[in-house]
């Protein structure tokens, strides 16, 4: 039984896998060259190259193009549900901001917004699953976010 890595190393180093089979080309055609008559050797090298080249290396690359693009789009499907938080991150801000400017009390404090609990608040900070992976794309906003979510919770 092959070790996983071992089986999906070439098409994860595509690069690496080619200039491996072109030495080990270089080294049989050498080997061949060396062990065997001139003409016999030139034969095996003519069908050993063009295999190594067509089959294998051919397989290989497409295989590893075919996985490229399968995380591409898998990035772009991410990076567009990432653009669905934030639009819905600007919409619940938006409505943190004009209920702040409103009330001049924290919007956390139950005491000074009736109707307005931590739980609500939690919802209009993080509306998706997807909210706490906008850091690793997004730094700034979501360090700017964080910084609101402090002041919507302090007194003015």
């Amino acid at each position: 039984m092959t070790p996983t890595w071992l089986a999906t190393w070439p098409v994860d180093n595509p690069t690496l896998f080619t200039i491996s089979v072109v030495a080990l080309l270089v080294v049989i055609v050498v080997v061949l060259h060396r062990t065997l008559h001139q003409q016999l050797a030139t034969t095996a090298a003519a069908i050993a190259v063009p295999f190594a080249f067509t089959v294998i290396l051919s397989n290989v690359l497409a295989v590893s193009r075919e996985k490229d693009g399968r995380r591409w789009t898998l990035r772009q499907e991410h990076v567009r549900r990432l653009s669905a938080v934030l639009q819905a991150d600007a919409t619940n801000l938006a409505e943190v901001a004009q209920r702040m400017e409103m009330t001049a009390a924290p919007l956390l404090s139950e005491a000074h917004n009736p109707g307005s609990t931590r739980n609500e608040m939690e919802a209009r900070f993080t509306p998706d699953p997807l909210t706490g992976d906008v850091k690793n794309h997004y730094p700034t906003f979501a360090a700017n976010k964080a910084r609101l979510r402090k002041d919507v919770g302090r007194p003015r």
